[in-house]
């Protein structure tokens, strides 16, 4: 998986903290960066339930690494963990999407 050396990739730097959403084969976490000391969100993908391969879906982990832009959530580290891949990214509080939008 791709790695930010600024992000640990490693499960027990992260505090999970309240739930955010969830879907069919995933759930979006409010966290916490222990090392940091920062606020993130993690999206928690079920590698069971995903119907995709590795391969195609660390393509897409690459292309959103490559988007950088100010309407798009900064994606930072991605990792295995047991079953699951955590995707680490920024979090944007509630009507915060919204408000960088307009």
């Amino acid at each position: 998986m791709e790695s930010n050396q600024r992000y640990p990739t490693n499960r027990k730097d992260y505090e999970l903290l309240t739930k955010i959403g969830s879907g069919a084969t995933s759930t979006v976490w409010k966290a916490k960066c222990i090392p940091l000391n920062e606020i993130i969100a993690i999206k928690i993908v079920d590698l069971e339930e995903i119907g995709v391969e590795m391969e195609e879906l660390s393509q897409e982990i690459q292309n959103w690494k490559l988007c950088v832009h100010p309407n798009i959530v900064q994606f930072h580290v991605s990792f295995v963990y047991e079953t699951s891949i955590w995707l680490v990214m920024d979090f944007v509080s509630e009507g915060g999407l919204k408000l960088k939008s307009n």
